[in-house]
């Protein structure tokens, strides 16, 4: 441990690293870590699991513990809150993340997000007002992703099914060919679409047509509130804005893409097209840019993608869920039409209010996700 004093703040730095001690230089898993605290501190315990613990905390005060993976130059030494909160005791225990999970195969069908608080938001509340402001720490249990938008061939392969198990859908469904995201889709036959997907695969649908849980939604326009959802279920679901987020940034922290893209100084020089599909006529295949570190493809742009949520402004308390109601769902990610000399749409916090639950849009398609028990 080395100690840092920085100015009204009492700072602790702590070297973690796959195996033993190293240089400042960056090296394969290792990670640094501080402790950010309003009055001087000072840290007692870490353990082997990752429990850090300091002493002569100021309760009412804030913490925030920070993490980068470098010591080197300004960017590569970008500082991102992990975590962050109230000082609720004389001493402090939490506990951070110790290893990063292996960015997988591109050809797995989904990935595994780990469980655990993160930053949810715009850090910075510089540019774009209290639309993703202010960041707030949410608590999340482990998930799966799919690597990919559901594409035009995969949606129509379960809807051929579904409609011959008692399902219904729309006739907008659209999408430019078999490997290019599926659009014009509903949210509300979104979640139709999962709890096909999970029948079909003979997992326990999500979805159902009121709070009683007794009918699986298959049919209609139905605007399900968060207690017609089954969350212990392991059947598909569309993400929660929360898992969105955490999964767009791909490991990194405060970062404003789903790259290495740390602060609000000229955001813009950290895009170009050979990042993500925008500034474009159309959609393309899925996985036709480079994927985060999570292995997860087009989390900015191709098409902006459907989440759970109802849309509200931030405001406490912060529920993983989101809001138990509202008129209209959100959707994330940014789509191929963002202009390329403001790509804000396609930052990781953005935020975009599409709509009814059956409204549909050629720039708007989806992914799926799963709870892991």
């Amino acid at each position: 441990m080395v100690r840092n004093t920085m100015k009204r703040y009492s700072t602790w730095l702590i070297l973690l690293l796959g195996v033993g001690l190293t240089t400042s230089a960056a090296t394969p898993n290792q990670r640094f870590y501080r402790v950010v605290t309003e009055t001087n501190m000072a840290i007692t315990g870490w353990s082997s699991a990752g429990d850090l613990t300091w002493t002569n905390a100021a309760i009412g005060s804030t913490y925030t513990i920070e993490s980068a993976t470098n010591l080197g130059t300004v960017v590569s030494s970008f500082w991102g809150a992990v975590e962050s909160g109230p000082m609720t005791g004389l001493t402090m225990t939490i506990r951070v993340l110790l290893s990063d999970p292996p960015a997988p195969s591109p050809t797995n069908s989904m990935v595994l997000i780990l469980g655990g608080a993160f930053l949810m938001g715009d850090s910075y509340n510089t540019l774009f007002g209290p639309v993703d402001f202010p960041a707030h720490s949410i608590q999340l249990e482990p998930f799966y992703m799919d690597t990919t938008e559901v594409t035009k061939e995969q949606w129509e392969y379960v809807v051929n099914w579904a409609t011959n198990n008692g399902y219904s859908f729309g006739e907008t469904a659209a999408g430019t060919d078999a490997g290019h995201p599926i659009t014009t889709v509903s949210s509300c036959d979104c979640v139709k679409w999962c709890n096909a997907r999970s029948e079909k695969e003979a997992l326990p649908p999500v979805y159902f047509t009121d709070e009683t849980r007794t009918n699986i939604y298959k049919e209609g326009e139905i605007d399900l509130s968060a207690d017609c959802a089954d969350w212990n279920s392991t059947g598909y679901r569309l993400p929660t804005e929360a898992e969105w987020e955490k999964a767009a940034r791909g490991l990194l922290f405060q970062n404003y893409f789903p790259w290495p893209s740390p602060g609000p100084t000229n955001a813009s020089i950290y895009v170009d097209e050979s990042k993500a599909n925008y500034a474009g006529a159309g959609t393309t295949n899925v996985a036709s840019f480079p994927a985060n570190a999570y292995g997860l493809f087009d989390m900015a742009g191709n098409v902006s993608e459907w989440c759970w949520d109802y849309w509200h402004l931030y405001e406490a308390p912060y529920a993983p869920t989101g809001p138990t109601n509202g008129t209209e769902r959100v959707a994330r990610g940014g789509a191929f039409n963002d202009s390329a000399s403001t790509p804000s749409p396609l930052r990781c916090s953005a935020r975009e209010v599409s709509g009814s639950p059956t409204y549909s849009d050629w720039t708007i398609g989806f992914r799926c996700v799963r709870t892991a028990h």
